[in-house]
């Protein structure tokens, strides 16, 4: 059997909170610190499941306006943010032949340098677009990622193109757990690495706090495919 690993983006490939850092670098310094507070606030509430996706964007973006000038200097940022030891876990899973995929509920645009960098395809990272108008940034509301469920329906038409394959998602947010939940991905795993999210720890059947552990894990599923 053949592996399709499906890892979320923030707080799992990087540290950070991508929509949250784009919108904080729109603040001066002496702004940044209740900002930050506040934003943090909100994407918990959507991590937890305590609001939707959809709320927790608006909610976010409706604190400041997003700007495309803070989009490119982010993408400029971004590699920094790589969370230690995930670029080995990537090679090791290239190595052994697995299908990789970014699905995030945050920007494309934010995800597409790490992309590059560690030769994902495009085509294989999925998250929310926007367009511009009159100045202004418009995300597109009728991408499925703009909704709690919006990772099912993404990894149900990446199944039909594997349907053989074994999916696994790694995540650490409660939109990584549903599809888990929903019987479309056949694993998830919980990466507590860089936010514990105290609901999806709870009810995750597998839950990883320490990178050596995650690292392990990921080792063992490599050797058993062989």
């Amino acid at each position: 059997m053949q592996y399709s690993f499906i890892f979320d983006f923030d707080s799992t490939i990087i540290t950070k909170e991508s929509l949250d850092e784009v919108l904080l670098l729109s603040v001066n310094d002496d702004k940044k610190i209740k900002l930050e507070k506040q934003l943090a606030k909100i994407t918990d509430q959507g991590m937890n499941g305590e609001i939707d996706l959809k709320t927790s964007i608006k909610k976010r973006i409706n604190l400041i306006a997003l700007q495309e000038s803070d989009i490119i200097n982010f993408q400029n940022q971004v590699i920094d943010f790589i969370t230690p030891g995930i670029i080995d876990i990537i090679k090791l899973l290239q190595k052994n032949h697995c299908n990789i995929y970014f699905i995030s509920g945050g920007l494309l645009d934010c995800i597409l340098p790490i992309a590059r960098k560690l030769a994902i395809p495009t085509k294989n990272c999925f998250a929310n677009t926007y367009k511009i108008k009159n100045n202004k940034i418009i995300l597109d509301e009728q991408n499925p990622l703009m909704r709690s469920d919006g990772k099912s329906k993404v990894i149900k038409k990446i199944k039909q193109l594997f349907p053989k394959n074994k999916i696994i998602i790694i995540g650490d947010g409660i939109s990584d757990l549903i599809p888990f939940e929903q019987r479309i991905a056949d694993e998830f795993i919980g990466f507590g690495i860089n936010q514990i999210r105290t609901t999806v720890q709870k009810r995750a059947p597998i839950y990883f706090t320490k990178m050596e552990e995650f690292t392990n894990y990921i080792k063992s599923l490599c050797k058993n495919y062989h």
